[in-house]
């Protein structure tokens, strides 16, 4: 509890009326909400000396409770090693750090793996790895995985949580996909009906980075618009079990793997795509690829579509993706794919991915340097109702 008499707005508070102000004998009186430079608010009886608000303003007789009593209370201050946010430095904030021992999070770096908060930064990159392409998607755990937060087309009203993620492979020369999202109402077909008439999702790959248009009257043969959706169980929201896979819906697709599994409302897609370089969906001539190696640009976007109703058409459809680019639509024109850099095992720079909550000097690494910082802090305590704390108020 602190008092104040007949105090001087001091430099760099802030003050808002909360109250109606009264004017009358050259004053003006009334109730202003003033924050302090800390940031922490209270309540004061104001008197203006003229009506038309003088910054000369006093704070009179004003009786306020402005610090916190225990920890939790407003106005609590916690240490940048207090994880747990109790107000010391103690066993609880040490199990963070015993958590994430020796884990790192190197981009690409052996054994290394996203941190949990991490995003792609630019440029955007791809590390090498491979997958079992069966739809499970455990062995894509510590994955970078990108968002696809961005409504790319009309209202996707019941997917969220929608995301990818990819590798590259030198041995198999193969670019491996996970995607999945959380779909709470399920319309699937036994094999792709048109752009907006189930769920699905459009793979995007411009495997030399030719940026060609427009794809369409090619047949595809310079970048792939790949289109792979669960097949139906008998009716449009059971899942039967397998997928159909196509380039552009209607194409025969080839050199592929590819896994679909349906597990409550997640939707989980995993594949093993060819990097064309020339694609020829009759077979004829022979389809050409393109060597996956480090340091190469390939363009590559996900899309995962929606039908959320059973109504009949116009359905009701929507789209997310990673981005908004689409410069009329990317299934005609691959300047209009995200370009990937392929990098080498460990080559990216620390804080690409991230930093663990234990590496506290974001090295990207939790070790004995980060228990040392720790030590340094242990048992210090911000905790309000303890004498011996620090007292940080005053």
């Amino acid at each position: 509890m602190r008092s104040l008499n007949i105090k001087l707005y001091n430099s760099g508070w802030v003050k808002e009326t909360i109250g109606d102000f009264n004017s009358g004998g050259g004053y003006v009186g009334g109730l202003d909400l003033v924050f302090d430079e800390d940031n922490r608010p209270f309540v004061g009886v104001v008197v203006k000396e003229t009506p038309d608000g003088n910054a000369n303003v006093l704070v009179m007789s004003a009786d306020f409770s402005m610090d916190p009593l225990v920890c939790g209370d407003y106005g609590t201050e916690y240490l940048d090693l207090d994880f747990d946010e109790n107000c010391y430095i103690d066993f609880g904030d040490l199990n963070v750090l015993a958590q994430d021992w020796l884990k790192c999070t190197t981009p690409g770096g052996v054994g290394c793996s996203a941190s949990p908060t991490a995003d792609v930064p630019p440029p955007f990159e791809i590390y090498p790895g491979s997958a079992t392409v069966d739809g499970d998607l455990s062995d894509w755990d510590g994955a970078l995985w990108i968002a696809m937060d961005q409504t790319f087309y009309g209202f996707p009203a019941d997917l969220t949580n929608a995301k990818w993620a990819a590798r590259w492979d030198d041995a198999t020369n193969r670019i491996y996909m996970a995607i999945k999202g959380t779909d709470t109402f399920h319309f699937f077909n036994d094999t792709y009906v048109q752009w907006d008439a189930q769920d699905f999702v459009e793979v995007y790959v411009d495997a030399d980075n030719s940026d060609y248009t427009p794809l369409q009257p090619t047949n595809y043969v310079y970048a792939q618009q790949w289109t792979i959706g669960p097949d139906a169980g008998g009716t449009y929201d059971v899942w039967g079990g397998g997928e159909w896979v196509y380039i552009v819906g209607s194409l025969p697709a080839a050199g592929y793997t590819a896994a679909v599994d349906v597990t409550g409302d997640v939707i989980s897609y995993e594949l093993a795509l060819p990097p064309f370089e020339l694609f020829y969906y009759t077979g004829t001539p022979a389809n050409v690829e393109v060597d996956l190696e480090a340091g190469l640009t390939v363009g590559l976007d996900v899309i995962m579509g929606t039908r959320y109703s059973a109504s009949g058409q116009p359905y009701d459809f929507g789209m997310l993706c990673e981005n908004t680019i689409s410069n009329g639509g990317k299934y005609n024109d691959a300047s209009t794919f995200r370009d990937y850099e392929l990098k080498a095992a460990g080559a990216g720079a620390c804080g690409g991915w991230g930093y663990l909550e234990g590496d506290l000097d974001t090295d990207c690494i939790v070790n004995l340097a980060d228990f040392a910082m720790f030590a340094e802090d242990w048992m210090k305590c911000t905790d309000p109702a303890v004498g011996d704390c620090d007292k940080y108020w005053k």
